[in-house]
């Protein structure tokens, strides 16, 4: 006789957003990379970038991002203040608008690091 059981399996993306929202101690490090990102999932991320403070590494290089999605991503960049690094792509056509708040957001992660730093010695 078998035994049914309804399990939730989540692999790659879903997985990993999962543990993001519950703040996962062990979770410091997250690389979507390739993955493709739809609205659901990048309004997901900018929740977790604005809430968890366990995440220090954040990538997201071809990862089909529109230019609304880049941005409402590095204004949460602003917001978090344990993210030490971020890679996500600028395009030459990016308007100076959003290529200024990237370059914002890059320093907002370079005084994290520096306050990482800091605190280290």
């Amino acid at each position: 006789m078998f035994r049914v059981t309804k399990n939730q399996v989540m692999e790659g993306k879903e997985r990993l957003l999962t543990l993001l929202e519950a703040n996962d101690p062990h979770t410091t490090l997250a690389v979507f990379d390739t993955f493709p990102f739809y609205p659901d999932d990048v309004a997901r991320l900018v929740h977790i970038i604005n809430n968890n403070t366990q995440m220090l590494v954040l990538k997201l290089w071809d990862c089909r991002l529109q230019p609304g999605d880049r941005s409402a991503i590095a204004t949460a960049i602003l917001n978090n203040n344990s993210l030490l690094h971020v890679s996500m792509e600028v395009y030459a056509d990016d308007t100076p608008a959003l290529k200024n708040l990237i370059a914002e957001a890059q320093q907002h992660i370079q005084a994290n690091n520096d306050k990482s730093t800091m605190s280290l010695t």
